[in-house]
């Protein structure tokens, strides 16, 4: 049976206060990753990595020894009884009732588990039509014919119980309602009989693909570079694709800004069927903060890319061949330290750098050697990290960031720059995100304002104690985040910079005080004081901030007597 309906059915059964842990394996197999994978579940946080396999699996006993709990590994694909056997040693030690879940496409990785195997049925040819009919239904327009539903049941029967072909093809179908173009997805999945059930599921997906235009196309392939069962920051993605020049405004939409088009592309891809598991968050106001790609869909993003587009590297050996690679996805082993550094030496056609789970990044510096990179982002495990557990963060002073004029996308997060460091030749930064980073020295921050092109600024949880007073000509700027800063004072340029939408400052326990005039930000909508020392609104902030949608107001606040002028107003919390 696919995955997505194995692990549909899973999530079902583990919609239960009693679940202990979910861990999605999939392909390679690591006992360290999976045990790791456990813990996090559990505990709901990064896990501190230890040394070794046994230093965490005594860790993970000591969380499940004589519990009871359900464990569910999803998406399993290792067939090695003996590999299989070392990791139930590990977890199979909880109280009576305790269970251990797995789901797998595999009859042979079901035959090594050695248990109990619920084989789950396809889904019938009418739950299948029921999917299409709730898509094209969503979408309303003309009532359907006879004729168009007959088509409509014909190519339900095509999508072999599979509901991720059924989803898919409901869009495709959604995009044109017409019996001529219906008849032509019937053709053409007729094309695929005879085929492996993974071949065909992708072709089906292929439709979709060939259907969306370019810009889109674009976007979608680009989401490889994320590894398999990644949980994409929606925010994070699409200010990816700008750095990357993907967002495109469409004609007559020159009011209409490139994080507002990256959104629209994103509700397609989701509407489309490419992205799953979508995650949404009340307390931000966002409609999806994350998601996943179906493992099927990411095969599909990578079949339809340029050898030299893509690729994918282990910072252990570096034994593949990247020296033509335009955007490279950097595994560190499991977020050990960066032993060869060497491996990016001859990649002279770089521009985009994915390092995944770096726990250390003690040559950073070795980044710096492309002269055509756009983007430096760092995923998973080392965003959670303090600095205080003794690795070594700095750039080295003689960083050549300063020479990189085509970057546009720089994290750094959680990095010391106690050395010197420059931007100055950063003219095409977009992003800038130093999340806890610590001794930044007050020469770099009084040169943020130099940075034209920024879009989108993060500080938070670093030591800086003051925003530049030339932040008011980042005229571009649309999201800064000072949260959890010490900051006791915003500049009163701040109010000049017209584009800002998203202002974050919950948790800067020292600011006691906004501009007179933020009313000026006229396009702000969101305004968020929680745990400030702010006890009132400027006048201009409730007569002017006509597009606010979100609202939270910290204990001190007074609460505003009038706010009429805040029509779009979605959330508000005191």
């Amino acid at each position: 049976m696919p995955a997505d309906f194995n692990t549909t059915v899973a999530q079902m059964v583990c919609n239960d206060d009693s679940v202990g842990a979910w861990v999605c394996v999939s392909d390679p197999f690591d006992t360290f990753e999976i045990l790791r994978g456990i813990i996090e579940s559990i505990k709901k946080e990064n896990c501190v990595k230890p040394s070794n396999v046994d230093v965490l699996a005594n860790q993970v006993k000591e969380i499940l020894i004589r519990k009871k709990y359900l464990l569910v590994l999803d998406d399993l694909w290792n067939e090695d009884t003996e590999d299989w056997g070392k990791l139930k040693r590990f977890i199979d030690c909880g109280g009576l009732g305790s269970k251990i879940l797995v789901t797998t496409r595999s009859q042979r990785v079901a035959s090594a588990v050695g248990s109990s195997v619920y084989n789950l049925k396809k889904l019938s040819d009418e739950v299948c039509w029921s999917f299409i009919e709730k898509k094209l239904s969503s979408q309303g327009g003309a009532v359907l014919t006879p004729e168009m539903t007959s088509i409509g049941k014909e190519i339900a029967e095509k999508c072999d119980g599979l509901p991720l072909a059924a989803n898919s093809l409901g869009s495709l179908m959604c995009s044109r309602r017409d019996e001529s173009y219906w008849l032509s997805i019937v053709n053409d999945i007729n094309r695929l009989r005879g085929t492996s059930e993974h071949k065909k599921v992708i072709s089906i997906l292929k439709l979709s693909y060939d259907n969306l235009p370019s810009p889109l196309k674009q976007c979608f392939s680009y989401c490889c570079i994320f590894p398999k069962d990644w949980k994409i920051n929606r925010e994070m993605l699409i200010r990816l694709w700008m750095a990357e020049g993907f967002l495109l405004p469409s004609v007559g939409g020159e009011n209409i800004s490139l994080e507002e088009i990256g959104n629209e592309y994103f509700e397609h891809l989701v509407w489309s069927s490419f992205f799953q598991d979508v995650q949404e968050s009340v307390i931000s106001g966002d409609s999806v903060v994350t998601c996943k790609m179906h493992d099927l869909v990411h095969d599909l993003a990578l079949s339809v890319l340029d050898c030299n587009e893509f690729g994918i590297t282990k910072v252990k050996d570096g034994k593949e061949q990247v020296s033509d690679v335009r955007r490279l996805q950097l595994q560190f082993d499991g977020g050990r330290r960066m032993t060869s550094p060497n491996v990016l030496l001859n990649a002279m056609k770089l521009r985009t750098i994915i390092a995944v789970q770096p726990e250390n990044f003690s040559h950073v510096n070795s980044f710096f050697r492309h002269k055509c990179l756009r983007i430096l982002c760092p995923l998973g495990y080392w965003v959670g990290c303090s600095l205080s557990r003794g690795f070594d963060r700095q750039i080295c002073s003689a960083s050549p960031i300063s020479k990189l004029k085509h970057l546009r996308y720089l994290d750094l997060s959680f990095i010391d720059l106690s050395r010197e460091v420059s931007l100055s030749h950063s003219y095409n930064l977009q992003t800038l995100i130093l999340v806890g980073c610590e001794n930044v020295p007050s020469r770099f921050v009084s040169k943020i304002g130099s940075l034209k092109s920024l879009r989108h600024l993060d500080i938070s949880y670093s030591d800086i104690k003051f925003i530049p007073e030339n932040i008011g000509s980042l005229e571009h700027l649309s999201c800064l985040d000072v949260s959890n800063t010490q900051i006791s004072k915003l500049p009163d340029s701040i109010t000049r910079i017209s584009s800002l939408k998203i202002l974050k400052f919950d948790y800067c326990y020292y600011l006691d005080a906004l501009p007179i005039e933020l009313g000026a930000l006229t396009g702000l909508r969101r305004l968020n004081l929680i745990d400030t020392n702010i006890q009132e609104l400027p006048e201009s902030c409730i007569t002017n901030l006509c597009n606010l949608e979100i609202v939270r107001l910290g204990w001190e606040c007074e609460l505003p007597k009038e706010i009429k002028n805040w029509p779009k107003l979605r959330i508000f919390t005191l």
